[in-house]
Order: C-alpha cells, then structure tokens, then sequence
C-alpha cells in the first residue's frame, strides 16, 4: 500500500463513514481543505480509500510554537485496522511537515482516538470539551524534530 497526496473531495466518503455518519456527507467538506497550504493524505487498497489525514496551517493559541500544523479528519476503515496505516500516515505526515518547517503539531482527538494518538507520540493537553455531535475530545499535540 503506497501513501499518495489526496484531493479534498476524495476525503469525503470515509471522513462520513467513519467520523460523521450522523451528519450530511456536505458537513465533511471542512472549512480550509481548499487552502493552498493545506494538504491531503491517503492510503489505498485495490483502487479504495481506506485510510485518511488531513493536515491545515493552523494555529491554536493554547501553544506559543510557531509554524503549526492542525490534523485533522484522520480516519481508517474500520476493515482495515489493526495494520499499522495510521501510523504509517502519520509517519508521512510527519515527514512532510519537517519538510514544510513546522516544528508543531496539533489536533481535537476523540476519547477513543487518545490511545492510538499517544503510541504515535502526541500528548494531552487540557481538559475534556465537547464538540456538538460529534462527542468528548481532547487537544493533542506533538513537537516535531528540526530539519
């Protein structure tokens, strides 16, 4: 399985299957997918989706670390967990980043999401806030080397 840079729209169906069910397919057309320094990551099997990152210039004011990065709809098929895509995805994106500058990642990560997010070196960061919808989360977070 090969890691490959992904439209915005591409995004869409497993961000819905996965993260929004509850919502319209529309709602997983995130404000910023379009911006020129956001970027889209996926993985495929036999021509599918099955694992999706999203990562946007954006900074949150709870971290004073310039040239962040916000991840965002990160999501694996269900039928597909449990073989390290995730982390390979983040791996990537991880490496893109360095590459780019940033020095600082971030993201809302789901109650269920914070055990994957901490094997993959992200740390709490707050307290619990609810996002309407969609349920309990956490900032995350995690610095990043220095090219």
């Amino acid at each position: 399985m090969k890691i490959d840079f992904i439209k915005p729209e591409e995004t869409h169906e497993l961000r819905y299957r996965v993260l929004r069910p509850h919502q319209k397919i529309e709602d997983c057309n995130y404000p910023g997918d379009n911006t020129a320094t956001t970027f889209h990551l996926g993985i495929k099997e036999n021509g599918t989706l099955v694992c999706i990152g999203s990562l946007y210039l954006e900074t949150n004011t709870e971290f004073k670390e310039s040239d962040q990065y916000r991840l965002r709809g990160m999501a694996t098929d269900p039928n597909f967990r449990g073989k390290n895509l995730g982390r390979k995805l983040i791996e990537e994106m991880e490496k893109i980043l360095t590459q780019r500058g940033a020095t600082f990642v971030w993201c809302y990560a789901r109650e269920k999401a914070f055990a994957f997010y901490t094997k993959v070196g992200f740390k709490i960061h707050g307290p619990f806030f609810d996002l309407p919808g969609i349920g309990r989360h956490k900032v995350m977070f995690k610095h990043l080397p220095s090219k």
